[in-house]
């Protein structure tokens, strides 16, 4: 008898394995209903099939772009609708970039803020007269 893909199972330590996602993260997944319950086998140990290891990776992925978790269940749900709109997708992807670019703006004027009170020390400073410290003890916007 051909088994499908469908009827193959995994136990938690080679989901992890298969998906790159520690077991610990995949039993938090499954606790936040985010991935197939699981069945269990004889001795109770969780039993995944194939799609939860979809599931996983999608979460997996999602998370690598920063999606949260709760964002990454609406994805789940638009994407159940098979028959529905991309534009609810497209307009969830566009908000994360936004998020990303705001972030990467502040991440900009960080780096200006550290590289301007990098440039005012003089390493050979005693740390009693360190410019660095003087503008982190003053509590000034730097």
């Amino acid at each position: 008898m051909n088994r499908s893909k469908r009827d193959t199972f995994y136990s938690i330590g080679q989901i992890a394995k298969i998906s790159g996602v520690n077991p610990g993260a995949i039993r938090y997944y499954e606790k936040y209903g985010l991935i197939s319950k699981p069945s269990r086998s004889k001795s109770g140990y969780r039993m995944f099939n194939t799609v939860a290891l979809e599931e996983i990776k999608f979460i997996k992925s999602s998370r690598e772009i920063g999606f949260t978790l709760d964002e990454i269940r609406e994805l789940m749900e638009l994407g159940s609708n098979e028959s529905g709109d991309c534009a609810e997708i497209r307009k969830k992807a566009q908000g994360k970039l936004d998020e990303v670019r705001i972030r990467l703006d502040m991440l900009r004027e960080l780096e200006a803020r550290l590289g301007n009170l990098i440039g005012k020390c003089n390493s050979q400073n005693l740390v009693s007269d360190c410019p660095i410290l003087e503008a982190l003890q003053s509590g000034a916007r730097i």
